[in-house]
């Protein structure tokens, strides 16, 4: 995605405006996370972030896929939530 933004001469607070108008209220910060795949998106979030850059979805979507990690955070019960 940066390598996407950076062909379209836009930084993250442009993408970001971008993606606010389209419907995706994201900060600079949140762009840079998603760059950086510290946070993952949702398949709407793509969609708008294809718009945002004005791209194919395809351009979005690595050609070689990282390796998965498995999420190592203990799940919480029901009883965790209501707690705190």
């Amino acid at each position: 995605m940066r390598k996407l933004r950076k062909q379209a001469g836009i930084g993250q607070d442009d993408l970001a405006g971008r993606c606010a108008r389209l419907g995706f209220d994201v900060s600079r910060s949140t762009i840079s996370h998603i760059e950086t795949g510290v946070r993952g998106v949702s398949d709407l979030e793509m969609v708008i972030l294809s718009k945002a850059l004005r791209c194919d979805l395809d351009a979005l979507v690595p050609a070689k896929l990282p390796r998965w990690r498995k999420d190592q955070r203990s799940p919480k019960l029901d009883s965790d939530r209501e707690a705190g």
